[in-house]
């Protein structure tokens, strides 16, 4: 079975899994060289780094993720401006009595 959209989606966990992991390992290093003498066994270890690892990628994977809807929605407005909508050339007499009473209110 072929997936349309396979290989963005496979690309943009690759690239998110990459940052993520350059950055949760230097927070697991950190980590490591703060907590030196604490004693962690292998199992202890390892999940700490899995969680760790985990956690940098999801909120990599949350930030590109806002990003690229960000720029959706940019162009999407951007499209918008492009089309031409009719004005109207009529105001409003609420319009009108509103901005002429407000005036009246207000001394200048």
């Amino acid at each position: 079975m072929n997936i349309p959209l396979a290989q963005p989606l496979k690309r943009f966990f690759k690239q998110t899994f990459l940052i993520g992991l350059v950055f949760s390992l230097t927070v697991y290093a950190w980590l490591r060289v703060i907590f030196f003498e604490v004693p962690f066994s292998i199992s202890e270890d390892g999940t700490i780094l899995i969680k760790t690892v985990l956690s940098g990628w999801s909120m990599i994977i949350v930030l590109k993720a806002t990003w690229l809807f960000i720029v959706f929605v940019g162009e999407k407005i951007d499209s918008l401006k492009g089309k031409k909508f009719t004005r109207r050339r009529t105001v409003n007499p609420l319009v009108t009595a509103g901005t002429i009473s407000d005036t009246a209110i207000m001394p200048l």
